[in-house]
């Protein structure tokens, strides 16, 4: 950490293919980190040697964590990387070696500073990048040192940093007292705290010093009205208490951090570290007829019983007063996380359509589009018309849209948006082009770019996209149908495409399509891209819809 440790760049040399070498200007302290190297040349070898030494004792005490990777960029070689670790006897150290089967480890007895502890790894080869791989975390060597011998130890230390915040103050009892007047189930109770935490304790991260691992005591979160995820955790357990409710923070690596874009990997918790974990939630567990449930302080406009998506499937430290449990976080079902979208069309001849939808979001759809129409009056016009031109194209006059008050948490949110579009079909001889499908996906780039894969297919959450799409015609045209319905599936996935003619003369397609995994393993990569394929191909098909001849006008006429 800064100002607690000293970093010093002790060479960095430059090998050319033909013998010769160059020197780059070293530097010591953070600056250090960045080396302006001479040009560079194909089969150049870059050697560097740092050193980074603790100065003082943190605000950990006498901890140590390390979580080394042996290569500095996984998509370039490393010919030989190096660890040396100079360990004091009064520092105990337990160690975590990841992927280093081609590798030698050395322990030797120094004079003045304790055990050398070295591996090295030789001959390290880059990867291919892929679209949606996983992180470095579950693919290069790695070498993990910790000073806390077990979980357990760990645990402790931090549960007797948080203990004594845990305290009610006399404004919070009224506050919860507020808050739960009129409610008559405890999870109704429940769901009233979980959401004014959520919602209206403004988030604010301590990202440096003693308060980016220490939480504030609950009454003074409570009284500023503001913390990061750590304060909001202590604060659901410290109010939830109050009703006699017991609730548990938790520690979890959050994947929606800029680096994983919210994809769960396989996290190696085999070393007790702080380096694992950058966010805290808590855990509710089953008690008083109540289910077991996590639930994120920091998840604004997110009903209790939907956590975010990327806090699914991880691996977490429940911290209790008696000890820690260490649990995974089942990843969610697809059907909890179900888009719903029903679209009635009613063309004319010109190609124009009317055009009335409806969005029923559930699990990790529903915060989003909660979050969307949070706004005001014509910020919420501005995102209906996003939404409508980016499906139908460009509109003719104003929407109209009717959303609930996002913020009433335990309604269902159901969207209704209408308008005109000017040129959804397309006009061609004798009639109209009319989409098979309005939300088209695009899973061939989005998810299934690549040819072939060296990596499994890394995701954030399984889903469901279910469509209906009624399609109204003018008087006497007819829409050429496919006579039987459009279907494929795998392992990980499957999709339906269906049509049926209606009484009134309008048709109904139901489109179906469900992603039951996060994670598509490469042996069965490529039976998921043809899938993804037969998607993209049958949203990118028109019907063709077919005005009457004059003939039929006119006999119709005639009758």
């Amino acid at each position: 950490a800064y100002g607690d440790q000293d970093l010093r760049v002790e060479t960095v040399t430059v090998r050319h293919p033909d013998g010769t070498e160059e020197s780059a200007r070293t530097a010591r302290g953070w600056r250090g980190r960045q080396v302006d190297l001479p040009q560079l040349q194909v089969g150049d070898v870059i050697d560097l040697e740092w050193r980074v030494d603790d100065q003082r004792t943190t605000f950990f005490g006498k901890y140590f964590g390390l979580n080394h990777s042996m290569t500095p960029d996984r998509l370039v070689p490393t010919r030989e990387s190096q660890l040396v670790l100079l360990v004091p006897e009064e520092l105990p150290l337990k160690y975590h070696t990841l992927r280093m089967a081609n590798s030698e480890a050395e322990v030797m007895e120094t004079e003045n500073f304790g055990t050398s502890h070295s591996w090295t790894a030789l001959d390290l080869s880059p990867e291919r990048l892929e679209s949606l791989m996983p992180p470095s975390e579950e693919t290069v060597a790695r070498v993990q040192a910790s000073s806390y011998a077990t979980w357990d130890d760990f645990g402790a230390w931090w549960w007797n940093l948080i203990d004594s915040g845990i305290t009610v103050s006399p404004e919070m009892k009224v506050k919860v007292a507020e808050l739960i007047e009129g409610k008559t189930t405890l999870r109704e109770k429940v769901s009233a705290i979980y959401g004014f935490v959520a919602n209206d304790i403004r988030y604010n991260a301590w990202e440096f010093g003693v308060h980016g691992y220490q939480p504030y005591t609950a009454p003074v979160i409570f009284s500023r009205q503001f913390g990061d995820c750590k304060d909001k955790g202590i604060l659901i357990r410290a109010m939830l208490s109050e009703i006699g409710v017991e609730a548990y923070p938790v520690l979890i690596l959050r994947t929606a951090d800029g680096r994983h874009g919210g994809r769960r990997f396989e996290e190696d918790l085999e070393l007790a570290m702080v380096n694992h974990f950058n966010h805290c939630i808590a855990y509710i567990p089953a008690q008083q007829g109540l289910p077991a449930m996590f639930v994120d302080g920091t998840a604004r406009l997110h009903p209790i019983d939907v956590l975010p998506y990327d806090d699914r499937g991880a691996q977490v430290l429940i911290v209790k007063p008696d000890g820690i449990e260490r649990v995974r976080i089942p990843f969610s079902d697809a059907a909890d996380n179900t888009m719903a979208q029903q679209f009635s069309v009613d063309y004319d001849a010109s190609g124009a359509a009317d055009i009335e939808m409806v969005m029923q979001p559930t699990g990790r759809f529903d915060p989003r589009l909660r979050s969307a129409f949070a706004g005001g009056d014509q910020e919420r016009k501005e995102t209906v018309e996003r939404i409508l031109t980016s499906l139908f194209g460009p509109l003719e006059g104003d929407p109209t849209y009717d959303i609930p008050d996002v913020e009433q948490l335990e309604q269902d949110l159901v969207l209704l948006f209408g308008g005109r579009a000017s040129n959804l079909g397309r006009s061609v001889e004798n009639g109209l082009e009319v989409p098979f499908m309005l939300d088209r996906q695009g899973l061939l780039q989005s998810l299934a770019s690549e040819a072939t894969r060296s990596t499994d297919l890394l995701m954030d959450s399984p889903i469901v996209r279910d469509i209906t799409y009624e399609i109204a015609l003018p008087d006497g045209w007819t829409l050429d149908v496919p006579s039987t319905a459009i279907h494929g599936s795998t392992d990980d996935a499957s999709y339906r495409w269906e049509i049926e003619s209606l009484d009134d003369g309008s048709y109904r397609v139901h489109e179906r399509f469900e992603l039951l995994t996060h994670r598509i393993p490469v042996d069965r990569y490529q039976d998921f891209r043809e899938l993804c394929r037969l998607v993209d191909s049958t949203q990118d098909r028109f019907f063709d819809a077919t005005a009457p001849t004059p003939v039929e006008v006119a006999e119709e006429d005639q009758q």
